[in-house]
């Protein structure tokens, strides 16, 4: 029971390190096979990715709360502080995460956003395993940085908060997170519009592609300046976002009158979900690509 609770005391170091390595690799493997993507220090979610943005993930997280908690030792704890002893136990303190993944085998695990009961289960098991995780990091925390008591406890609360606000920008831009946009791999999708292909028509495209989560069919029919601004991993937080807020998009009507404003055309397309309803609003410019697109 001791080793589920503060497994510190006897694991440390460099094996401590070895082992929380191995947990990290495993939970990057297998939430790959289960399309769980570990957005941000607390953040999961469920959309395709390839290995190589797995294991980036999981590196970026564990490498974000190492040099936070690091760099709070130092700053409040009257120690010496290894920083191999914080990276071992922090990597180590994130081995509930592989309990995660592996849950997405068993018949609760959600196959779709809209399977509303079957995603609160799975939300409810998340909550319990991150409290573990969290726990867990504490006891990293207060073993390596020798750190207990008041201090001890809102140093931990305030490295934490700035380790998620840290993983949250990286991974909701393209601040180093190569995989973010697909003009990072060379393999963007570039469509050419059709002659006489309305703007209308391409909402329809867009709005087919959203319903199906084709995120990379709507990044090709923007132009070179949206797909920089709105890298794919962006747009997919986005979209991710609003289905598990308003469920599965369920009817959109395209058949709307544009607005002019200067070389732009501007529609604002009404969507229904399931749980309500939402504008989207596309600006294309006079080639035909979308310029804009916002979710109001």
């Amino acid at each position: 029971m001791n080793l589920l609770i503060n497994p510190f005391k006897r694991i440390a170091g460099w094996k401590a390190l070895i082992i929380g390595i191995f947990c990290l690799s495993l939970t990057a493997l297998i939430g790959k096979i289960n399309h769980l993507f570990f957005s941000g220090i607390f953040n999961v979610s469920p959309f395709p990715h390839t290995f190589y943005e797995a294991f980036y993930a999981q590196g970026i997280n564990w490498v974000v709360i190492t040099l936070v908690m690091w760099i709070a030792g130092k700053i409040f704890s009257k120690s010496k502080i290894r920083i191999i002893d914080v990276a071992g136990t922090m990597a180590l303190s994130r081995a509930p995460l592989l309990l995660l993944v592996l849950a997405g085998f068993l018949p609760f695990f959600p196959g779709d956003l809209s399977d509303y009961y079957k995603l609160l289960i799975f939300n409810l098991i998340c909550i319990l395993l991150f409290i573990w995780m969290v726990a867990l990091m504490y006891k990293a925390y207060s073993v390596s940085c020798n750190m207990k008591g008041t201090r001890g406890v809102l140093s931990f609360v305030g490295g934490l908060i700035i380790a998620q606000a840290i993983s949250l920008i990286i991974f909701s831009t393209s601040i180093l997170t190569p995989f973010a946009s697909d003009d990072h791999r060379g393999n963007d999708i570039e469509t050419v519009i059709p002659e006489g292909q309305t703007i209308n028509q391409t909402a329809d495209i867009v709005i087919e592609a959203f319903k199906k989560s084709e995120i990379k069919t709507v990044r090709a029919y923007f132009d070179e300046t949206m797909k920089n601004e709105l890298p794919e991993m962006k747009l997919r937080l986005t979209w991710m976002q609003l289905s598990l807020q308003l469920g599965k998009l369920k009817d959109a009507n395209t058949n709307v009158n544009s607005q002019q404003r200067d070389n732009y055309s501007i529609i604002t397309i009404p969507c229904t979900f399931e749980r309500g309803k939402l504008n989207l609003q596309l600006v294309f410019n006079h080639k035909g690509k979308i310029s804009g697109m916002f979710f109001r």
